[in-house]
């Protein structure tokens, strides 16, 4: 039960569908690291000015139980437990013994089917509920994709849960939002025993990614100069961090607001173009290729449900969630201005700390050799003296031969000067060291690389350099070379 009378409160039972999956994990280890009703007190405590006090508090956390998408999928270590959706009667009696119902229904349509069997199965228990449902279908703002401008002389104007009844879909996502209309309808009839909400979600990420992984992964393995956006990019894509979603939800499943259609998506009302460029600066080399909207689907790696949300172009804006929920938020602002702690949660989730490796050793004796079947091994960089060297001379010379060139912007020119005169002190270091380079270049110019994207994501196996304490301690000081 969850009420406004905490000394009431009692553990609350709440069921997730697809707890193996993406949306579905996530949002249930949200659920069961949440004590219910807590967004309820924080709200009392900004009215009231104070702490609640916790002797007044019984802390009772959400016991979670849900199905898995995958049948030999191991259940997540908080859900309490997996029940099989293939037996709808025992199915439906585990969804009787729960308070709040999760359906997510952007997983498939057999999930949709499911969840508009289950909100029907549901309503027609209600002379034995007891104790209020709440039924919450967790949808997607493909059901909006279609939806004319509220203003065509000012298409920029954002849709909010105010405008619901406007919405419109995409072709491949009707029989989504006939399932929202189905629970919004059913939860109408008696709100006392069984209320309904609909939460149409931006495009999650964060957390390890879903929708965006492919991005993610090709710019952390480095193996293409640049991402590709899907036609010119313009299109602007809602989007919410996963954790913040699942906060949507625990608001609702807490609180139970009497605004039953939710729109759930960040402040961020980034273009793909943004979005991906965002990834690739972040991940790799900032580039980004644009390919036609036909060509997208070659990629292997791209279903057509992703192609579809990719492609979305709206304006959508979460009034009723900034205004009235209490959200401890990830991502509030968008995924631009949060993209070192997403980058950080994608490295973290997916276990993908980098191997840093340093082979020393006397002349002769296979360092090189025993280097590079490390890096085969764990698919790092390797990284040679002289190649580090030959590059960084390379790039210098490529950006100070544009020294002189009129096009330049202020930024660019000054960097051309900066590695001319640099290259000129190093032929005068090395006329003055019988042809070697002096260990603050080589330093140097071994810092940079370590930084680059590359040795930073996957990490590099060293070889044979540094050779002595000092130029290791010069090389890895705190002050000039992080992480």
């Amino acid at each position: 039960r969850v009420g406004n009378d905490r000394s009431q409160r009692i553990m609350a039972r709440v069921f997730v569908n697809c707890v193996d999956q993406y949306v579905g994990k996530n949002i249930s280890k949200v659920f069961a690291e949440s004590v219910v009703g807590k967004t309820l007190d924080e709200v009392q405590e900004d009215e009231e000015g104070s702490e609640v006090d916790g002797a007044n508090s019984a802390k009772s956390y959400y016991r979670v139980v849900g199905t898995l998408k995958d049948p030999n999928a191991v259940k997540p270590a908080w859900v309490e437990e997996i029940v099989s959706n293939s037996n709808r009667d025992e199915l439906l009696e585990i969804l009787m013994s729960c308070d709040v119902i999760v359906y997510d229904i952007d997983q498939g349509l057999d999930d949709v089917d499911e969840a508009g069997w289950a909100v029907e199965a549901l309503h027609s228990q209600l002379d034995v509920i007891k104790e209020q449902k709440v039924f919450i279908c967790l949808s997607t703002v493909m059901t909006w994709a279609r939806s004319k401008p509220l203003d065509p002389e000012d298409p920029d104007i954002p849709f909010t849960e105010d405008d619901y009844r406007k919405r419109k879909p995409h072709p491949n996502f009707k029989r989504h939002i006939a399932v929202e209309k189905q629970v919004i309808k059913l939860g109408k009839t008696n709100k006392s025993k069984f209320c309904s909400y609909v939460v149409a979600s931006g495009l999650t990420y964060g957390r390890g990614e879903n929708i965006f992984h492919f991005l993610f992964k090709a710019a952390w393995l480095g193996e293409a100069e640049t991402l590709n956006v899907f036609g010119n990019g313009q299109n602007v894509v809602p989007m919410i961090h996963i954790k913040d979603l699942a906060s949507v939800l625990l608001n609702v499943a807490d609180g139970r607001p009497k605004t039953r259609y939710l729109v759930a998506v960040d402040g961020g009302q980034l273009s793909l173009e943004e979005a991906v460029k965002t990834i690739s600066t972040g991940l790799g080399t900032g580039k980004v290729k644009f390919i036609p909207r036909e060509d997208a689907l070659l990629d292997k790696n791209l279903s057509q449900k992703d192609f579809d949300h990719l492609l979305v172009n709206l304006r959508m804006e979460s009034a009723f969630v900034k205004d009235n929920m209490q959200i401890d938020w990830i991502g509030e602002t968008g995924l631009v201005d949060n993209i070192d702690v997403v980058i950080q949660e994608f490295k973290e989730t997916r276990g993908l700390l980098p191997v840093r490796i340093c082979v020393l050793g006397p002349p002769a004796v296979g360092k090189t050799t025993f280097a590079e079947k490390l890096c085969r091994h764990f698919k790092v960089h390797h990284v040679k003296v002289m190649d580090v060297i030959r590059e960084m001379i390379r790039q210098m010379e490529r950006s100070a031969a544009r020294a002189d060139a009129e096009d330049l912007d202020d930024d660019d020119d000054a960097q051309a000067q900066k590695d001319k005169e640099y290259l000129e002190l190093l032929k005068e270091s090395q006329e003055n060291n019988d042809g070697r380079y002096e260990d603050q270049y080589v330093i140097n110019f071994f810092r940079k690389k370590l930084k680059s994207m590359p040795c930073q994501n996957q990490g590099f196996v060293l070889d044979g350099y540094p050779k002595t304490y000092e130029q290791a301690k010069d090389l890895f000081s705190s002050k000039k070379f992080k992480n």
